[in-house]
């Protein structure tokens, strides 16, 4: 009896390779996704001089980090070649991704990536993994001593693991960082604390598209922080109803160079009858310097009636201007300059001029008395301030002395409940909790 060929013909080769092929084609069940955590590609980290809007994050000095999650795998994924790395060392590859994973399991600073993408797909870093460029340096299981880690690399970073978010670094501040706070709603701007001549709100919206029977503008350019938009909507919808149903806005952001026109058109007007020098202190008071309006970052806006169409002192004896002096407060604004403070401002009384700082700071000024000035003074002498709002509301202000602090640091990796945060315009950082 003969024996039986038991080597497979070449046609039932290829007959099963390409069942496999239409297996992983049509079974998407039968490929297992890879789970893995999503790793941040340090080309893709965006670093920018604007403070961060900290819904997005948490990361001070940085714009929202744009995490490269896992892709879903491919129908052949499996024949994908899995690079296990220790530390910085490629030392086995598989086509296997449980294989990689039971290799690099019990390994110190393993990481698997996918070699065609070169995606990391896996690693068993601790949660604090600390980076300089895209090399891995060190991993801690607490953020401080993976900082003074950190301190000791050139432009190394640190990476939350667990929460996916870029907690520290230390790139050059001269080219990546800004220590400027002249960002968010309560920064000082005035003669002392200036921004500059190209300086404009980091977005605006025009308040002419959204008139209403209770919002009028004076011209169709009515530009402003667009976060100012809803509050400033709320208010003129409530006053309208309150009786003060004749309001007019003539006035939001104003360019460095609309500014500088106005001021030299004043001091022109005036100088025949006191001369340039005089003119010149005379409108001051007044009118604000270029790079010292509140207009041009968009958290101004100044008012009037339909019975005026003008800015006059008397606009604070009618019934709007008296509806805004009691009322405003409520919606985050103030009356910015009042005779009483003029020693300190440096501005007369302007009842029309409303600047927006953000609810509880116009509940605090408006009941303490205070201009911006003496308000951003109380924050940075007394570091903490707790306050009840009328709402209810417990709020907390802390204030930290530079955006590089490490204090900062720590509190907005571990606060909650951040409602606003902000730069003072003279170097600080005011963060506003609610309870």
């Amino acid at each position: 009896m003969s024996k039986t060929n038991l080597k497979p013909k070449p046609i039932l080769l290829v007959s099963l390779f390409i069942i496999l092929v239409i297996v992983f084609l049509i079974k998407d069940t039968l490929i297992q996704v890879v789970q893995a955590k999503p790793y941040i590609a340090i080309e893709r980290v965006n670093f920018n001089k604007q403070l961060p809007n900290y819904k997005k994050t948490k990361v001070w000095g940085e714009n929202p980090l744009e995490l490269i999650n896992i892709p879903f795998n491919s129908k052949l994924a499996r024949l994908n070649l899995y690079q296990v790395y220790v530390g910085n060392q490629l030392v086995k590859e598989f086509y296997n991704y449980d294989r990689a994973v039971n290799y690099a399991i019990n390994k110190t600073s393993a990481s698997i990536k996918d070699k065609a993408s070169n995606i990391v797909l896996w690693n068993n870093y601790k949660r604090y993994v600390l980076m300089e460029g895209d090399l891995y340096i060190h991993s801690l299981e607490e953020v401080l001593p993976t900082i003074e880690e950190g301190k000791k690399h050139e432009n190394s970073y640190i990476i939350d693991q667990e929460e996916n978010k870029l907690v520290w670094s230390n790139f050059n501040k001269s080219l990546i960082h800004s220590d400027d706070t002249k960002q968010g709603d309560v920064f000082l701007v005035n003669r002392q604390y200036q921004v500059s001549s190209n300086y404009s709100p980091q977005s605006s919206v025009n308040l002419a598209d959204h008139t209403s029977k209770y919002i009028k503008v004076s011209r169709r350019d009515m530009y402003i922080d667009e976060g100012v938009l809803s509050p400033i909507k709320l208010m003129l919808k409530d006053a309208y109803y309150g009786g003060a149903d004749k309001m007019l806005v003539i006035s939001g952001y104003r360019s460095y160079q609309r500014q500088t026109s106005i001021l030299n058109s004043r001091i022109k007007s005036l100088t025949p009858s006191l001369g340039l020098e005089e003119a010149k202190k005379k409108v001051a008071t007044f009118v604000a310097i270029p790079g010292s309006s509140e207009h041009q970052v968009g958290l101004a806006v100044d008012f009037t009636t339909f019975r005026d169409m003008g800015v006059t002192q008397d606009f604070g004896n009618t019934i709007e201007g008296k509806w805004l002096n009691e009322n405003s407060w409520k919606y985050g604004f103030i009356i910015r300059y009042t005779g009483d403070k003029m020693d300190i401002t440096g501005i007369i009384d302007e009842p029309w001029h409303l600047r927006y700082v953000g609810i509880p700071h116009a509940e605090i000024m408006k009941r303490e008395n205070l201009c911006l000035e003496e308000y951003l003074d109380n924050i940075k002498e007394y570091n903490k301030i707790e306050f009840e709002a009328r709402d209810g509301n417990k709020y907390n202000i802390v204030y930290f002395e530079s955006i590089y602090s490490e204090d900062l640091i720590r509190f907005l990796y571990e606060a909650k409940n951040i409602e606003a945060l902000s730069g003072d315009g003279k170097g600080g950082v005011i963060i506003t909790t609610i309870d």
